[in-house]
């Protein structure tokens, strides 16, 4: 049987889920044993695609995602219930503290997921390495040459204030 890239993914990510359970993953997803065995195998020897793992990642956030809104959602309507109840004895600290925990990792979750930047190593042109750090060089020597102008104008203004001083 063939399997797709997001097949494989989802696999290795509700391993995780099912707390590195294989036999309860193969099941669930009806693949054979061997064939996750092997996927997780190629995952820790890091021969598992780029592809593969960024589908993994994303099925991972997004499962914790929709626990967390669940539980935020569960979390909000105690907290309305026990508002509401004149006579109910609750910290309504802890409440807010969970709702804004959860609050807050979907929202780093959502960035994640959003964003993706990918680092390109291009080889590099000697030329243009040269050319940068000519300009470099050529712009802080410029600017060299301006701090020692300033430099020898803040002494000469001290030594003259340093005369006028002795004078009186």
């Amino acid at each position: 049987m063939s399997y797709t890239a997001e097949d494989k993914a989802k696999a290795l990510a509700l391993v995780i889920m099912n707390d590195g359970n294989e036999l309860k993953t193969s099941r669930e997803l009806d693949i054979p044993l061997s064939t996750l065995r092997y996927w997780r195998r190629e995952e820790r020897e890091g021969k598992t695609s780029t592809t593969v793992m960024q589908l993994k990642q994303q099925v991972v956030s997004r499962a914790f995602a929709d626990t967390s809104v669940r539980i935020r959602t569960k979390a909000l309507d105690r907290l309305e219930q026990m508002l509401d109840d004149p006579e109910a004895k609750f910290n309504p600290q802890q409440l807010a503290t969970v709702v804004g925990i959860l609050t807050d990792k979907l929202d780093r979750i959502n960035t994640i997921t959003l964003t993706h930047t990918e680092v390109v190593n291009e080889p590099l042109d000697e030329s243009k390495v040269a050319e940068r750090l000519g300009n470099f060089l050529s712009a802080n020597s410029e600017d060299a040459v301006e701090r020692r102008s300033v430099i020898d104008a803040e002494l000469i203004e001290q030594s003259e204030q340093d005369l006028d001083s002795e004078k009186e």
